[in-house]
């Protein structure tokens, strides 16, 4: 684990880079903001490591999250393209003794519903505040890994302003100065809608390093194809179309990144947006780090986590 320095070239196709840029690219394997109303949870039931509850979002999607970890700090973790709150339970299991952790699994992912009309990112933001006030959060750390960036972005200036401690971007912005264009946007959703399971897994392998284990490929492809493919591109359209760079310049709470060395982090271009932020890179790592470079990716967010915590 490093500081991050600025880095001119790129090594990756550029479709790749703007996916990883666009926080798009999937996880590991999973099995508009909203109305006032009141939660109601369903009675944990137990999966693997984790036992979840259910709370109605706003539009009456189901949500399926979890609780876990015996910490005064609430944290929430916001998973990826294509994830699940599976994704975290080794950082859970790690840090449950210093934070409280909400992990939900995102509408259209894992054990949530996916009949929702609209998979805007601010319907996802408020998607987090209901987790947030269904757990009984008080000023959380929002956590994002690829796209959940935005989201927590969105939330943190939505549904949750004023009650958000600090962000993480799990390598959701490695270079604001390199963000993909209209016709870069035109070209991911379009090959996603002519061969969906061959430009995933084109995509995800792109996103590893040479010497990444194919059995860590095949299975981050294969959560991603567990969501219906137009459902799949539909969230990736609208994530898209989020004005991110506006938005950040628009934060005021203190920000952390912890990114893979893909796709060199310009440190320089991301604090002119956002004063202070602060960025720690995991070398040889792919664009899930919590996946191949485990240990390291818990050391990471640990240092993140302990530093907002104090704010």
């Amino acid at each position: 684990m490093k500081p991050s320095d600025a880095h001119p070239s790129y090594r990756l196709p550029w479709l790749a880079l703007a996916v990883l840029l666009a926080a798009m690219a999937g996880c590991r394997p999973s099995p508009a903001p909203p109305a006032a109303h009141a939660v109601e949870t369903t009675s944990p039931r137990a999966t693997g490591a984790l036992s979840f509850a259910q709370v109605p979002a706003a539009d009456g999607t189901p949500i399926a999250y979890a609780i876990a970890g015996r910490g005064e700090q609430a944290v929430i973790l916001s998973h990826c393209w294509g994830g699940s709150a599976d994704l975290f339970q080794p950082v859970v299991r790690s840090l449950s003794d210093r934070y409280r952790f909400i992990v939900p699994d995102l509408p259209g992912h894992g054990r949530s519903g996916n009949a929702r009309r609209a998979w805007t990112v601010a319907a996802y933001a408020g998607d987090l505040e209901t987790v947030a006030r269904a757990s009984g959060a008080q000023r959380p750390i929002l956590v994002g890994h690829s796209m959940s960036g935005r989201i927590v972005v969105e939330a943190a200036l939505g549904p949750l302003a004023g009650r958000v401690r600090g962000l993480v971007f799990v390598d959701s912005f490695p270079d604001v100065d390199r963000l993909p264009s209209p016709a870069d946007q035109r070209g991911m959703l379009g090959g996603l809608r002519a061969d969906f399971p061959g430009e995933v897994r084109r995509i995800v392998r792109a996103l590893f390093p040479p010497s990444a284990a194919e059995g860590d490929i095949e299975r981050v492809a294969a959560s991603i194809l567990r969501v219906r493919a137009d459902t799949a591109t539909a969230i990736l359209e609208e994530n898209l179309s989020y004005p991110i760079r506006d938005r950040l310049s628009r934060l005021t709470v203190p920000v952390w990144s912890i990114d893979a060395d893909l796709i060199p982090t310009n440190e320089r271009a991301n604090q002119a947006l956002v004063p202070g932020w602060r960025a720690l890179v995991i070398p040889q790592a792919s664009h899930w780090p919590m996946i191949d470079a485990e240990a390291r990716f818990e050391e990471a967010l640990s240092a993140a986590l302990q530093d907002l915590a104090r704010r």
